[in-house]
């Protein structure tokens, strides 16, 4: 028993030994206040207490408490984010919690489906250089593809819930086929691949880039964002023209007829573009316009007429709607009571050696 208290003695001079060290100042006005010494000693002591103990004793738990909080793994800094690059993971104007790089005894290595901030001398904005905010596709040592909407790494389809549209990956500059990614080096790219300047145009990042980031073990509360996608587009074209026939009907134009002859059109006038490689509008290398399309089908009629491809934008039938709602050039030619019918295709082929969609339209009016 004698034992017992005596433990329980040492453990209570222990615990108040250390309650006298976290809170020192306020301990030390309490021991000189009960310490029956005279009034100046206690006022000498309290001002030396309250004006050189407490700003150190402050300044002390700030830096430990922050310490304890970085080497724990909780985000420290926060972020707005500007732009819709990555919808629908991330809305514009969220406030993102990242955590940092860089601690006294950690360095964050990348992983595959972090979210992540970048910035060096290519990621600018109105030529002034500024953070992007992309996720991580691939790391140092990984093999990539894109072909035909899709992501492939390391030989295997990527799945990738959190985009904002299926089928939506294409590649441009040189990343067309398999490519390795450098050490060191990470892939990334946007979630809302139809609107983001990522990786596919200017190529990987360095580890070192990276300032700031979200691991994806982290991202829960941004889940609820991600919206339900197919596994593979098809777009409705019957579809597309009765969802921008119902706005037409909302600002009182007739509606457009559907032309078989015109749908024969822009498949030929597809076709010609991957023949030669040529996207041009003016067909600079083929010389095989959409009139020329036209007049090969035997479309009789004259008046006004207007083309344009979508190329590697693969939608569903209702985001097809969107996208032309939101490109005002779009919006108003689909509107314009001048136009009559409508001839839209999808189209598959190759350009630049990568498989593309091209989604040609021709609008035609009357004199």
């Amino acid at each position: 028993m004698i034992k017992n208290n005596k433990k329980l003695n040492t453990t209570k001079k222990l615990f108040k030994i250390l309650l006298t060290i976290i809170f020192f100042p306020f301990a030390h006005i309490v021991n000189v206040f009960r310490s029956g010494k005279g009034k100046l000693y206690k006022l000498f002591h309290s001002l030396l207490s309250i004006f050189i103990a407490l700003p150190i004793w402050v300044i002390l738990v700030v830096i430990i408490g922050y310490f304890v909080l970085l080497e724990g793994g909780l985000p420290l800094n926060y972020f707005q984010i500007v732009g819709d690059s990555m919808l629908p993971t991330l809305t514009n104007n969220t406030i993102l919690f990242t955590y940092p790089t860089k601690t006294w005894f950690k360095t964050y290595v990348p992983q595959r489906g972090d979210i992540v901030m970048v910035t060096n001398a290519k990621t600018t904005h109105d030529g002034k250089e500024t953070d992007y905010v992309k996720r991580v596709i691939a790391i140092g040592g990984d093999i990539l593809r894109m072909d035909d909407g899709n992501v492939y790494l390391n030989g295997k389809l990527l799945h990738e819930p959190y985009l904002l549209n299926a089928d939506s990956t294409w590649p441009q500059n040189t990343f067309c086929g398999e490519y390795k990614i450098p050490k060191g080096k990470v892939f990334l790219m946007g979630d809302n691949r139809l609107f983001s300047t990522d990786s596919r145009q200017l190529g990987v990042f360095a580890n070192t880039d990276i300032v700031a980031y979200i691991p994806f073990a982290k991202q829960d509360s941004y889940k609820k964002n991600w919206v339900s996608n197919d596994s593979s587009i098809t777009l409705d074209t019957h579809e597309f023209i009765k969802l921008i026939n119902d706005k037409r009907q909302q600002v009182g134009v007739p509606a457009l007829t559907e032309n078989s002859q015109l749908d024969e059109a822009t498949s030929k006038r597809a076709s010609v573009i991957f023949q030669y490689n040529d996207t041009s509008y003016s067909a600079t290398r083929s010389g095989y316009t959409t009139l020329s399309a036209i007049g090969d089908v035997g479309f009789k009629e004259y008046g006004p007429y207007r083309d344009f491809s979508l190329i590697n934008v693969q939608l569903r039938a209702d985001r097809l709607e969107d996208y032309f709602m939101t490109r005002s050039d779009l919006k108003e030619y689909m509107l314009n009571r001048m136009y009559v019918s409508i001839g839209v295709t999808l189209n598959k082929g190759k350009l630049d050696n990568c498989n593309s969609d091209i989604t040609e339209f021709v609008l035609f009016g009357k004199k």
